[in-house]
């Protein structure tokens, strides 16, 4: 039985059919009544002799094909489609409508006649009654989703891809900021001062007026009452010291602290009234003409790139402006890891800002009024 097809889309064996290569088996085929010597046959098809041009190209024939390998018969009625006439007057076919259970069969003969094992009825059958074949994909039925779950899904999309930006931006800026910025580990406004301390133990009474700023040279800023004779008598029996401190009452020494320029208050220990040790700190004064600059330390690490007379920018802690300023004097101090620089700002600094915490920023790779964003 034979019937001519036109227009047929005719495709070689996939991949998956090309797992082996055509081979010559003991087969035959039966076709109009006619056998037919198989040259050699594949999973996707066979080639028979066909010197008198009894099949025709391009028809779907049907037939019952028979392989016979040492006395294992196996016969499947088949449909295949002639496809081209070789040289060799042999001409190529291809099954066509072949099912899984042939498809699996004709494997596993093909496999056991390749590596020489003996073919037995019941490896065909366990072969058979297996599943060989994957089977196709389950589509998903997408849902269709509303407006409301739509704009929520861009919005957590967005949200998603802000905090990645962000992410990015931070890491870009901190590693900007570690190879092409040179930061202060310590900064803060200082000025050049007059600590005053107690000469003698003893109860201090300050002399100047509540809320005065400024003194003049010379003039009285706390006076002070102590024992003349400094002794530790702690750990003398009760007896003992209280004789000594009646003894001490009788010969109190007595002085006052006075100021050692035309200066301005900078503090004032609220210590009025109150029992003092040698040395304890009463009074910090300044020059009325003394300029308020910058102490700023850098890391060692960053030596070679600061220098005397070097630009650099600063910002008081509290203050939103950013002052230009050039680096005056760099200097190791004995037991600091840092490097210290006193900055002079072009700006002169407020003096209530003295003690505020600040911070510097150079850079030789970048224009100051670039910088002032980074800070």
């Amino acid at each position: 039985m034979n019937q001519k097809t036109e227009n047929i889309n005719v495709v070689h064996e996939s991949e998956v059919q090309r797992q082996f290569a055509r081979i010559h088996i003991p087969a035959t085929i039966k076709i109009n009544e006619m056998d037919y010597k198989v040259h050699d046959i594949s999973v996707g098809g066979f080639s028979i002799n066909n010197t008198a041009k009894i099949i025709t190209a391009n028809t779907m024939y049907q037939g019952l094909l028979t392989i016979n390998i040492d006395g294992f018969d196996f016969s499947y009625q088949i449909e295949f489609n002639s496809l081209n006439q070789w040289s060799n007057n042999n001409i190529g076919c291809t099954f066509s409508k072949a099912d899984k259970q042939f498809n699996s069969a004709l494997r596993y003969i093909i496999t056991a006649f390749l590596n020489g094992s003996l073919l037995s009825t019941g490896d065909l059958i366990n072969t058979l009654s297996r599943e060989n074949h994957t089977g196709a994909r389950v589509k998903k039925q997408l849902k269709k989703i509303t407006n409301k779950e739509r704009a929520k899904s861009i919005f957590g999309s967005l949200v998603f891809l802000a905090i990645g930006l962000s992410a990015i931006a931070f890491v870009g800026f901190k590693l900007f900021s570690i190879y092409f910025i040179q930061s202060s580990t310590k900064a803060f406004v200082d000025i050049k001062s007059y600590t005053l301390t107690m000469p003698k133990a003893g109860n201090l009474e300050t002399l100047i007026p509540s809320g005065a700023t400024q003194v003049s040279k010379g003039q009285l800023l706390a006076s002070f009452t102590g024992a003349d004779l400094e002794a530790d008598i702690s750990q003398l029996p009760p007896e003992t010291m209280g004789i000594l401190t009646e003894s001490f009452e009788v010969a109190k020494a007595k002085g006052n602290i006075s100021s050692p320029c035309d200066c301005k208050i900078l503090e004032v220990k609220n210590l009025n009234g109150q029992y003092l040790q040698k040395g304890d700190e009463t009074f910090t004064l300044v020059n009325n003409n003394a300029i308020p600059y910058i102490t700023a330390k850098f890391s060692f690490e960053d030596a070679n790139t600061i220098q005397n007379g070097q630009s650099v920018l600063v910002k008081i802690l509290g203050d939103s402006a950013v002052i230009k300023g050039k680096i005056q004097q760099l200097s190791v101090i004995d037991g600091d890891i840092d490097v210290t620089g006193l900055i002079a700002t072009e700006k002169p600094i407020d003096f209530k800002d003295v003690n505020k915490p600040a911070r510097v920023i150079i850079s030789n790779d970048f224009s100051s009024d670039y910088l002032k964003s980074w800070l």
